[in-house]
């Protein structure tokens, strides 16, 4: 009986010596305090102010916290579950603020005894906070690609999980490593909300000014044309150098046009499409080198090949053309000068070949046009055309746009 008085003076005594502001209280105070916490949600309140006014001299108490949640592992009890989080969700914050990177391992393992996206998500902030980038890195990355897989095969419901995107992507921000650019970028892409995508977007401004380097080798190893079809557009909007990004548009149009795709429908509707991208950003960058018009002819080969609709058909066409009349070289204008004398033979030969039609004449002359304004003398061409002009086979508005661009040469 004599002992619990004691005991009781000396806690009254402790309570009284330090009746201060919390801004003022010392580690001592709260570690005494904590000492003497039975609840989880006396713990709670404690972590949750020194948090608010946290001192680099509550490192120690919040280590021996961090190492005691570890140990404790998750809470059983329903009704002390939110406490628990906010104890661990205090913590966490406390560890980051104070840049406690080798507690970053114990942090991993808490991480999962969560069950709540908002906390899960600040834990992964945190995680990166601690500034513990060998231990944190590799782990954000592996999450985020986690949670991007579960998020393109529709499993689950993003609307609940987003927080924790949130906060991987936010961790990412922090570190600004080309290794997290993969993962980050897919959730550039609407499988996640407008929310997810815009801080996705910014991390990747963070990162780097010139993703094209890395884009090409996410490229190399990605089968989604999807995917591929916002890399595409993503590097050209970027201030990589035109060099760069014609090298990635005419490496990613030549392994398109010697790939077979798989039997997805999704993917056999898609490689057309980034063919037609990688064309239609040659053409706006101006590409300038040999490889990029030969890459072009190449493809408009397969084109003259495939067994499409007319009218699905112009438009394809419409792009190659409109493409090489910006890159305007001698080898764009090669490669427009041999479709003009297929598109010529074709419409000589008239039959079952599309030209000659109103949608085949729609190519014949936007061919004639392009190299009219690419102005090339050469005599190939001069020939070409004067022999259109003068043919009695085509028509007057054929026969018409080839006397013009005879004379723009």
């Amino acid at each position: 009986m004599k002992i619990r008085k004691i005991a009781l003076i000396l806690s009254i005594t402790v309570l009284f010596s330090f009746d201060v502001s919390a801004k003022e209280r010392s580690a001592n105070y709260y570690k005494t305090m904590y000492s003497m916490a039975r609840k989880m949600k006396e713990k709670r309140d404690l972590v949750k102010e020194m948090y608010k006014n946290i001192k680099e001299d509550y490192a120690p108490i919040i280590s021996d916290i961090i190492d005691e949640q570890y140990n404790y592992g998750v809470e059983r009890d329903k009704n002390s579950f939110k406490d628990y989080e906010e104890w661990i969700y205090y913590t966490a914050m406390s560890a980051g603020a104070l840049k406690l990177s080798d507690k970053a391992e114990k942090l991993k393992t808490i991480y999962s005894y969560l069950k709540t996206p908002i906390y899960i998500g600040t834990v992964a902030h945190v995680l990166a906070l601690t500034g513990a980038k060998d231990e944190v890195l590799p782990w954000l990355n592996e999450h985020l690609r986690e949670m991007n897989l579960m998020v393109k095969k529709g499993t689950g419901k993003i609307a609940y999980r987003e927080e924790i995107a949130e906060g991987l992507l936010l961790g990412a921000k922090e570190f600004k490593d080309p290794t997290s650019f993969e993962p980050v970028f897919f959730a550039t892409i609407p499988n996640y909300s407008e929310k997810v995508r815009k801080i996705a977007n910014e991390v990747l401004k963070e990162i780097t000014d010139d993703p094209v380097p890395l884009i090409s080798t996410f490229i190399n190893r990605e089968d989604d044309f999807v995917i591929v079809r916002n890399l595409l557009t993503y590097a050209y909007k970027s201030s990589s150098s035109d060099d760069e990004k014609e090298k990635l548009y005419v490496s990613v149009l030549n392994r398109c046009l010697g790939q077979l795709v798989e039997k997805n429908h999704e993917n056999i509707t898609n490689k057309p499409k980034v063919e037609q991208d990688a064309v239609f950003y040659l053409g706006e960058i101006k590409a300038k080198s040999p490889e990029a018009a030969k890459a072009i002819g190449e493809k408009w080969r397969a084109d003259n090949a495939d067994k499409r609709g007319i009218a699905e058909d112009t438009n394809i066409k419409l792009i190659n053309i409109d493409a090489l009349r910006k890159m305007g070289t001698k080898e764009a204008s090669d490669v427009l000068l041999e479709n003009l004398t297929y598109i010529y033979t074709m419409g000589k030969e008239g039959f079952g070949t599309g030209y000659g039609t109103k949608e085949g004449n729609r190519i014949f002359i936007a061919v004639i046009r392009a190299l009219g304004d690419m102005g090339n003398s050469d005599e190939n061409i001069t020939m070409a055309l004067e022999l259109i002009r003068s043919s009695y086979e085509f028509g007057t508005p054929v026969t018409r746009e080839a006397e013009k661009a005879l004379e723009k040469l």
